[in-house]
């Protein structure tokens, strides 16, 4: 069985049953006398399931330690970035509310990259004073 569809009195395209296959049949004033471009299958369409990873930092602004509360996220290695992308510090960490000293950073906004044990990340920012 065939079929075809028409735009303004031309066949643009159509099919054979029992195969999938697009087809530009003729298309009048051009060149073009039959374009094929193959089978193809129908694929079925899935849901991506994505990690819900969230995070605040507190206090932000902060001037010697922020804490960062993860909402039960079990996090592993935390790195702390400068706004021009220069790492600072790695820290290992092993509860979803860890303390992490900042007294030594210069005045600025950083960044925080959280690494969890299932391999997600979020980045988030805070603020030293």
């Amino acid at each position: 069985m065939y079929w075809v569809e028409r735009e303004n009195g031309f066949i643009v395209s159509g099919t054979t049953s029992g195969a999938n296959r697009e087809e530009l049949i003729y298309w009048p004033g051009s060149q073009i006398s039959g374009i094929d471009v193959g089978n193809y299958d129908f694929s079925n369409v899935e849901e991506d399931k994505f990690s819900l990873l969230e995070g605040v930092i507190f206090p932000n602004p902060a001037d010697d330690y922020i804490t960062l509360n993860l909402n039960g996220v079990n996090a592993d290695k935390i790195e702390v970035y400068d706004a021009t992308g220069k790492l600072f510090s790695i820290n290992i960490i092993s509860t979803d509310q860890p303390h992490i000293f900042i007294g030594n950073l210069y005045p600025g906004i950083y960044l925080i990259k959280i690494f969890s044990n299932d391999k997600d990340v979020i980045t988030l920012r805070f603020t030293k004073n």
